[in-house]
């Protein structure tokens, strides 16, 4: 997670709340009138610059500033899939919680429909299933045996990609989270 700090959009509306034009802040904090704008569009954050602008609204420097929490995306591992032992290892060990298909290789309109059919097959209710329930894990594993042994025939493999995200929880109403972001 990421904090990223900001004092545009707080000073603008701290100036038009006085109700005070860009003249009047700009005369009030001995800066010109283009400063105040820079500052109001975020352009600048000179800290000399924020000081006076609070000075002349006669708040602390923290009261100029809204903070963001910028959710993240770390990489945590990457597998190429050429074979059909390899797919289950990695389905055993990386959960699926939510997947992308990406054709990465040029393919004919013939060969990028072919491909599609047999992702499909490959894909279908995956999650349902999970190696923690052997019956049901052993019926998918041979479901999926045909149609990964068709995709690397046509000399295709598959690119697994394992990220880490940051969510941040938001205010539902009367319902506030007892913390602002879940890390991965």
């Amino acid at each position: 997670m990421r904090i990223e700090y900001s004092y545009g959009k707080r000073v603008q509306e701290l100036r038009e709340a006085k109700p005070w034009t860009h003249e009047q802040l700009a005369g009030a904090s001995n800066l010109d009138v283009r400063t105040i704008q820079r500052v109001e569009k975020d352009e600048t954050k000179n800290p000399e610059t924020l000081q006076a602008i609070a000075g002349a609204l006669n708040l602390d420097i923290d009261q100029l500033r809204t903070t963001r929490l910028i959710p993240q995306t770390r990489l945590a591992g990457t597998w190429l899939v050429t074979k059909y032992r390899e797919f289950l290892e990695v389905e055993r060990t990386q959960p699926a919680q939510q997947f992308a298909r990406r054709t990465a290789s040029p393919l004919s309109e013939e060969g990028q429909e072919k491909v599609d059919e047999i992702l499909r097959r490959i894909f279908a209710d995956r999650e349902c299933f999970s190696p923690v329930e052997r019956e049901l894990w052993e019926c998918y594993e041979e479901q999926v045996r045909e149609p990964l042994q068709e995709l690397f025939e046509l000399d295709q493999a598959i690119f697994v990609v394992d990220e880490r995200r940051d969510f941040i929880l938001p205010d539902l109403g009367e319902l506030k989270p007892t913390q602002r972001c879940i890390e991965n």
